[in-house]
């Protein structure tokens, strides 16, 4: 009888530890799944503000350029009216 109750429990223990180490494996698979998520919703961030720094880039290079060529245009306006800026 002795034997049985200690047969019972050793089996009792191997199923717990079984089961402990089934919750933790499942644990650590959700762990490593919110990892994945949280990296990929990251790098959508990221790639996001890439998109908007290059557009926001490219608007300024734009306007720089416009103004540099409206700079050209009164400077060639002014040489061709024979306007050096000195007539005061």
């Amino acid at each position: 009888m002795v034997r049985f109750a200690l047969m019972m429990l050793l089996a009792l223990s191997v199923v717990n530890v079984a089961t402990a180490q089934d919750r933790n494996a499942q644990k650590g698979q959700q762990t490593a799944e919110e990892a994945k998520e949280k990296a990929a919703k990251a790098e959508a961030e990221r790639e996001a503000l890439r998109a908007q720094m290059k557009a926001e880039k490219e608007a300024l290079q734009k306007e720089r350029k416009e103004q540099s060529s409206k700079l050209k245009a009164k400077s060639k306006k002014k040489d061709d009216n024979g306007d050096n800026g000195d007539n005061r």
